[in-house]
């Protein structure tokens, strides 16, 4: 069932998963946030998922939606 949101109201936020390793052996994260009207997308590499890595992420997203 669609659902109708308005323009602005919801962002959608979460990782991603599951990961894939790097050669180095490293798992990145992949932080994600998306516009409930339009689906328009913000996705980011973590180290992993502490607090200041989902702060810094979600930061981020802010800057690219302009708020």
């Amino acid at each position: 069932m669609r659902q109708q949101r308005r323009a602005g109201e919801k962002l959608f936020i979460d990782y991603a998963g599951p990961t894939l390793e790097l050669a180095d052996g490293s798992r990145p994260q992949v932080f994600v946030a998306a516009m409930g009207a339009s689906s328009y997308t913000f996705a980011c590499a973590t180290a992993d998922q502490s607090m200041r890595s989902w702060l810094g992420a979600m930061a981020r997203a802010l800057s690219f939606y302009g708020g």
